[in-house]
């Protein structure tokens, strides 16, 4: 219970019918609907009253809030629940302890009701009292019932529950609410899916509340952490125990998220139907407002199985690809992969680089590759010849060693057989090394080279052709 020695919470109902007085506008304390505040204190309290007139439409009905602390301030809320629209009949004040309270009307002739909640404050101890009068002086007798109800909570710095305002006169436990955008404290039911707005849940019994004086319209107690019934509906599918939560596009009531997107926590039990066969439910949650990465449902077909309302389907469908190619770049464009063995058909890259004992990489290119696997074909080109000398006899034709059409034929002046050893080795464009080529692999084919032309290239220079008079003739210089 609270009072002066610091609770922290009180509940009382009312235990009898109260007459006010008939034929007075003048407020009256409502017996049994007070709680003690102490100094520097600031609680959050919730009236859910009721009343009747004598089966009249009239007299309205008038409510006040008086504190009696040094220093007092108020800021409560009114609203007739009866009235249709809810808010034609919501009136706020800022005032503590007027004579004439705020007036709400009512449309109906029976069992009447309504909310007053609001923010209290005093710099001094002393004792918060509901007050109630008639809305208008009327012989009718205006009784508040027995099943009125208040309840208050002291808001001392804990966070699991904070205090927001709205105008919108229809919010209620369990609802989900989003930022209105028009106030740093201003919250609205949500109302789309996945909805980046989405703030919190309306609490049912907060254990400590927080929050300020700086607000307009209806105080509401938004659940920020902890566990909170919400509203949800089954209509993306029926809710499990560890399902995410997220705003639907009913007002503030939650689906199943069923793919990447804001939720506003996590179900820690299964749909439980509404007791008065409504079309929406409840589920405790945990609240947990984040953004949710899909899970392993992401690219299930089944997430868009469902019956969505008119719009949502176009909005939902470039949601999930948008959210599988953000999820698939991560992956794949910035990987970095070390693997000890690698075996595959085919690689293709644009570098390949070899690194040593000591850290130092050394890479080439497509070019450079190309540029060495000329020098090793003209290589071995170079030792088939040396292998197999071309023996020719005098007229003969050396087909393919000339660059023009007609075929090159070597006349000597002799009627003997001539045997001519030709060894021939070209360089052409083909061969020459690549500007990118790499100075480590030019070295190696250089050495090659190097080493199985180093017997015979004393000989290439000029061959002997000899007949059978001794006679010897030099060929120099013979070019294809």
């Amino acid at each position: 219970i609270g009072d002066a020695t610091g609770g922290t919470s009180v509940y009382a109902i009312k235990s009898a019918n109260q007459a006010l007085t008939a034929s007075s506008i003048t407020l009256q304390d409502v017996t049994e609907m007070s709680f003690p505040i102490a100094a520097n204190e600031t609680w959050y309290f919730n009236l859910n009253y009721r009343y009747t007139t004598n089966n009249s439409p009239t007299p309205d009905i008038r409510l006040g809030v008086n504190n009696s602390g040094a220093g007092a301030t108020c800021n409560f809320n009114i609203i007739d629940a009866a009235n249709t629209p809810a808010a034609a009949s919501q009136v706020s004040t800022s005032t503590c302890n007027s004579t004439t309270g705020l007036v709400v009307t009512s449309l109906v002739t029976t069992i009447k009701g309504g909310i007053l909640s609001g923010i209290v404050t005093a710099t001094g101890a002393g004792t918060i009292q509901i007050r109630a009068a008639q809305g208008a002086s009327n012989a009718n007798v205006t009784t508040i019932l027995a099943s009125t109800t208040l309840q208050a909570f002291r808001i001392r710095g804990a966070d699991l529950a904070e205090v927001y305002y709205s105008s919108d006169a229809s919010i209620s436990a369990g609802d989900i609410v989003s930022l209105a955008g028009n106030g740093q404290s201003q919250v609205i039911k949500s109302n789309k899916m996945y909805d980046d707005r989405t703030l919190g849940i309306v609490s049912t019994k907060p254990g400590q509340v927080i929050g300020d004086n700086d607000g307009e319209g209806k105080p509401v107690i938004v659940g920020l952490a902890g566990r909170v019934p919400v509203k949800v509906s089954n209509k993306n599918g029926v809710i499990k125990a560890g399902d995410y939560i997220t705003s639907s596009d009913i007002a503030g009531v939650g689906i199943k998220a069923t793919y990447a997107g804001q939720v506003i926590g996590q179900a820690l039990t299964d749909y439980i139907p509404d007791s008065n066969g409504g079309e929406n439910g409840t589920v405790i949650v945990f609240i947990k407002n984040t953004y949710y990465d899909g899970g392993d449902n992401m690219l299930d077909s089944s997430a868009t199985s469902t019956t969505l309302s008119d719009g949502s389907v176009a909005e939902r469908f470039v949601h999930m690809v948008r959210v599988a190619i953000e999820k698939l770049s991560d992956m794949l464009l910035n990987i970095n992969l070390w693997v000890r063995n690698l075996k595959s058909e085919s690689v293709t890259t644009k570098n390949v680089c070899f690194e040593n004992d000591n850290g130092e990489s050394e890479c080439v290119d497509a070019s450079t590759v190309k540029s060495l696997k000329n020098r090793l074909e003209a290589l071995e080109q170079a030792k088939q010849i040396e292998q197999n000398p071309v023996s020719l006899q005098v007229g003969d034709e050396i087909q393919g060693a000339s660059t023009s059409s007609t075929p090159s034929t070597i006349d000597v002046d002799t009627s003997s057989t001539t045997e001519i050893i030709i060894e021939e080795f070209e360089s052409s464009n083909d061969m020459q090394p690549s500007s990118t080529s790499s100075p480590v692999l030019e070295d190696v084919i250089n050495t090659e080279i190097n080493s199985d032309t180093s017997t015979t290239s004393q000989e290439t220079a000029a061959e002997t052709v000899t007949d059978n008079n001794s006679t010897t003739t030099d060929v120099e210089n013979l070019t294809q």
